[in-house]
């Protein structure tokens, strides 16, 4: 990414920024890594306002709360973990001792 165009993105009107990319068939060596985007949202995080999401293989709910917690990213998609797992949202919030909403 450019390092002028999430800042038009903002500029533009975006109220959140999903710092994805389409692997389009390829396999990068960092893909089985939890959280691959995130340091590239974490960067984005650092010169935007609005919210930054990151994305990347994040399958742990511990893991997701941390760089939540810690700035890292605003929020997190969890979007192959979801379709594999449907009820992965009770059971994260219940490992991390949250009462699930309805």
């Amino acid at each position: 990414m450019k390092g002028w165009l999430h800042l038009g993105l903002e500029q533009a009107g975006a109220d959140v920024i999903d710092v994805s990319g389409g692997l389009c068939g390829s396999r990068p060596a960092r893909l089985s890594e939890q959280g691959y985007f995130v340091p590239l949202a974490q960067s984005i995080k650092a010169k935007v306002a609005v919210p930054v999401i990151g994305v990347g293989n994040i399958t742990e709910p511990e893991y997701a709360d941390a760089i939540v917690r810690e700035g890292r990213v605003d929020m997190v998609a969890i979007g192959r973990r979801l379709l594999s797992n449907p009820d992965f949202p009770k059971l994260a919030a219940k490992k991390l001792g949250m009462a699930a909403r309805r």
